[in-house]
């Protein structure tokens, strides 16, 4: 069951870290989507997302080159080694999706 426990924790934290970076970086390409609930400058808000991308990335970095790990509570959770951080990015760069949704790129339509 420890397993169990560890593979949620894990896969709650991948995709929270990961939601967020792609906000971040939705944010740092189209800042004024946030200009009519917000009222911080387009410049400065696209400013403050590409630091916090760029700090959360650097901290990811970081602990996975140095094999670091999170302890939460009786569970150990170790950090993926760089090199596989990396393949998973670039695989997601380039999934297809068997057809059903394209890169903006690809020159196809979108369907959903």
């Amino acid at each position: 069951m420890p397993d169990v426990a560890a593979i949620a924790s894990f896969a709650a934290l991948s995709y929270g870290i990961g939601a967020s970076l792609i906000g971040l970086g939705a944010l740092a390409v189209h800042p004024s989507a946030l200009q009519g609930i917000w009222s911080v400058a387009p410049a400065t808000l696209r400013l403050w997302s590409i630091i916090a991308l760029i700090g959360i990335v650097a901290l990811l970095v970081g602990f996975a080159w140095r094999g670091g790990e999170i302890k939460i509570g009786n569970f150990a959770l170790r950090a993926p080694a760089l090199g596989d951080i990396l393949r998973q990015f670039v695989g997601g760069l380039f999934h297809r999706d068997h057809g059903r949704r394209r890169m903006p790129w690809s020159g196809r339509r979108w369907r959903f």
